[in-house]
C-alpha cells in the first residue's frame, strides 16, 4: 500500500486548505451562535 510521495504531496495541498475552511467556517457558525445568545440574554 505504498503511496507515490507526489500523490501524498497533492493530497496533503489539497486538504490541508480543506481542513482549514471547514475548521474557520465551523468557528464563525460558532462564533455567531455566541453573540445571538449573549444579546438575547
Amino acid at each position: 500500500m505504498a503511496v507515490s510521495s507526489h500523490g501524498f504531496i497533492v493530497s496533503l495541498v489539497v486538504a490541508v486548505p480543506g481542513a482549514a475552511w471547514c475548521v474557520g467556517h465551523g468557528w464563525l457558525a460558532f462564533w455567531s451562535v455566541v453573540e445571538v445568545e449573549r444579546r438575547a440574554a
